[in-house]
């Protein structure tokens, strides 16, 4: 379950890592495995880094750490204690993130560990390159390099080349930082590694930028934001926004500007990282500058000069102090210009420095040279070592057997006055031996195989989120057919009982969302087979009528599970339906006007809210579901006449049952009906991620208990 976690979930989806990591951990605390215990703990630690939660990371490793500690596994400890520093880099605490790293390569050195130590050298030239100390910064990242390249290891070169890209863009050597970039990106993709990914296309963008190619810059940060957001990286979203508000400041398009830099800023916060902080609110200074409004910018530019000089960041103490004295010389306050402007000069002259420059192609030479040298004297390696290997063995033996004169006379006298005392003792021992062994034994076999039966089971379940996310409609074919639209779909596990469907036929566009019965697995069976309702009934049967699909459907439904012996009383609820344009001639993307709807439900209501009202309007559903019924009878069916600017919501239980809120007790519909209809002049986009925070912060710590599936339409 933990290679599970680590392999196929921590770099593309950080939350279900968490979770199998979870499991995992649970397990091995009922059996008494620490260093399951340990390794799931350190998963955790590094999904909690994913999603920008640095405090959980560091409380995660610290656990994690005591526990390796407490075993005896150097590496995991290493390892843990590598993750830490990095975490405090990323916080701007440089002098914690050292610390750690020190301790880190320590370790790995004394177990003569080749990739820890690789590791702990790539955190120590990030260390100083933060702090301005670049011939520092690249002999590290050179170290690191030599050693990934050594071990064959795509991943950890990747990551180097990406780190002495950022050098090279330091230096304003854009072509050569895109080159290292750009290898950096085809390693990534080929290890299908989103994170490293995602930072790459960011940092070609940032250069592009620098290079004074706006659109292409745009482009590169909204690839960055996408994959980003696929992994649920709130670090890497918010440094994609900072990036994106970058750009329209360039284009001196500040509103855009100021509303990407308060996107990314809570995150920064919330994440603690200081850099962070620094940097978006010097530029926002920056921005209040151009529009005259000295005193935001002043409060702005002051905070960011606090910030960086508690963390000691020249490059953002540099680009304050810059800032300060352009707002005291608009102010009038020339003796303070002048002072920041002395300041300013004295940090540009630290991190321009003409050293740092030499030192960055001296070093890259020395590892080239360094690299053919090792190539052409391999030979003569291999022989030398041989030799030394025949010396020590030679050496060894001399000393071993005037060891054995030494003691043989003095082991022999101990032996007979304590061979019968050892002998009773061997023979307790081994008694004692092998029964913890045998109980160790059945406890390792009964771990293994539960492990196992696991990887199964999350291969299947794996297996059935595909197949369930391949009959989902993607977000891109729902919004070519209404772009004024949002789906807010958060499955409670993998895979989900709620699922929403759309067909296109005839003229008319049909929508549904369902609930199907239970979640998770059971839930996401039931899910395909009524999705094959839904889907036959139109395409088999040619039916476009919301009810008679519906009608249609159950009969499918039915059908399916009476082929199964047992009784299976399981089905759906679901709202059905049909958008038709009333003019003639139109395609069904172009509804506009005056729209006739249909809709039938079964338990699920269909919402409206008209245009310019703060009235909802609630067409109800066919009290029976989809499946077996005792007094099962025809779905009714509603017409409705809609206007262009009218909106439609359609929806599963999930939202209005969640628990939650200071008492911790259920939303109920009437709280969700409030909450759709305060919500619903702003934009569907808005309106879809104003739920979801929502949802989020009323649910806070609790759990959520069912599949939640909420779709809007404004036509």
């Amino acid at each position: 379950m933990g290679r599970i976690a680590w392999d196929h979930y921590l770099f593309t989806n950080p939350d279900s890592a968490f979770i199998l990591a979870q499991l995992e951990y649970d397990m091995a605390n009922k059996t008494g495995h620490k260093k399951f215990m340990a390794k799931a703990l350190n998963t955790q630690g590094v999904a909690y880094y994913f999603r920008g939660d640095y405090s959980k990371a560091i409380e995660t490793y610290e656990k994690s750490n005591k526990l390796f500690l407490e075993i005896g596994m150097k590496g995991g400890a290493a390892s843990t204690m590598n993750n830490i520093g990095l975490i405090y880099q990323e916080q701007g605490e440089y002098g914690k993130a050292l610390e750690y790293a020190e301790k880190s390569m320590i370790i790995y050195r004394e177990m003569g560990k080749e990739e820890g130590i690789a590791s702990a050298y790539n955190n120590m030239g990030l260390i100083y390159e933060n702090q301005g100390n670049n011939p520092k910064a690249i002999d590290y990242y050179m170290k690191s390099l030599k050693i990934h390249e050594k071990l064959n290891e795509p991943q950890g070169v990747a990551n180097c080349l990406n780190n002495i890209g950022n050098l090279y863009k330091g230096q304003a050597q854009f072509d050569e930082a895109l080159k290292f970039y750009e290898k950096c990106l085809k390693l990534s993709r080929e290890a299908k590694d989103n994170f490293s990914e995602a930072n790459a296309l960011g940092n070609m963008g940032l250069t592009y930028l620098d290079m004074e190619n706006s659109s292409k810059a745009l482009d590169l940060f909204e690839q960055s934001l996408k994959i980003n957001e696929s992994i649920n990286n709130r670090q890497g979203i918010a440094n994609a926004y900072n990036n994106i508000a970058l750009v329209y400041q360039g284009l001196k398009e500040y509103d855009k500007a100021l509303s990407y830099y308060d996107r990314c800023l809570p995150i920064f916060e919330e994440n603690e990282d200081k850099e962070g902080e620094a940097i978006v609110m010097n530029n926002k200074a920056n921005i209040y500058l151009e529009l005259g409004q000295t005193e935001l910018a002043y409060e702005n530019a002051k905070k960011s000069m606090e910030i960086s000089e508690e963390a000691g960041m020249i490059e953002q103490l540099r680009n304050g102090a810059k800032t300060l004295w352009k707002i005291y010389k608009m102010k009038g306050r020339y003796e303070d210009a002048l002072r920041m402007h002395e300041k300013y000069l004295l940090f540009r002259d630290s991190m321009d420095s003409e050293i740092n420059k030499k030192e960055l192609y001296r070093q890259e030479f020395k590892f080239q040279y360094e690299k053919q040298l090792m190539a052409d004297s391999i030979s003569n390696s291999e022989a030398q070592k041989i030799k030394d290997a025949q010396i020590d063995k030679e050496r060894a033996e001399k000393e071993k057997q005037t060891m054995k004169s030494y003691f043989l006379f003095g082991g022999l006298s101990l032996m007979i006055v304590f061979s019968g005392f050892i002998f009773n003792r061997f023979r307790v021992t081994r008694n004692q031996k092998l029964i913890i062994e045998e109980q160790k034994e059945k406890v390792d076999m009964a771990f293994d195989e539960l492990e196992m039966k696991n990887t199964e089971i999350m291969d299947s379940i794996t297996y059935a989120k595909r197949i369930q996310s391949a009959i989902l409609p993607s977000t891109a074919q729902f919004k070519a057919k209404f772009p004024e639209s949002f789906i807010l779909y958060k499955p409670k596990d993998i895979v989900a009982g709620d699922f929403y469907w759309m067909y296109e036929k005839d003229g008319k566009i049909l929508v549904a969302v369902a609930d199907c019965t239970g979640h998770g697995v059971p839930g996401a069976m039931v899910s395909v087979i009524c999705n094959y309702g839904l889907t036959h009934s139109v395409r088999e049967y040619g039916l476009i009528k919301p009810n008679e699909i519906l009608d249609k459907s159950r009969e499918l439904v039915v059908e399916e599970f009476e082929k199964s012996d047992d009784d299976v009383q399981d089905g759906m609820d679901v709202a059905v339906v049909s958008i038709e344009q009333q003019q003639e001639g139109k395609s069904a993307q172009a509804i506009n006007n005056s729209s006739k709807l249909k809709y039938s439900g079964a338990h699920n209501p269909l919402w409206i809210i008209r245009k310019d009202s703060e009235e909802l309007e609630e067409i109800k559903a066919t009290k029976q579901p989809i499946g077996k019924f005792k007094e099962a009878k025809p779905f009714e069916l509603h017409e409705i006449e809609l206007q262009k600017g009218d909106t439609f919501y359609l929806f599963s239980d999930g939202f209005a049952d969640q628990f939650g809120g200071e008492k911790g007790k259920k939303l109920k519909t009437k709280n969700f009906k409030d909450l759709i209809t305060s919500l619903s002049y702003l934009s569907m986009d808005e309106q879809g991620q104003r739920l979801d925070e929502f949802f989020e912060q009323w649910r806070a710590d609790n759990e959520q208990i069912d599949d939640v599936c909420v779709i809007g339409i404004r036509l």
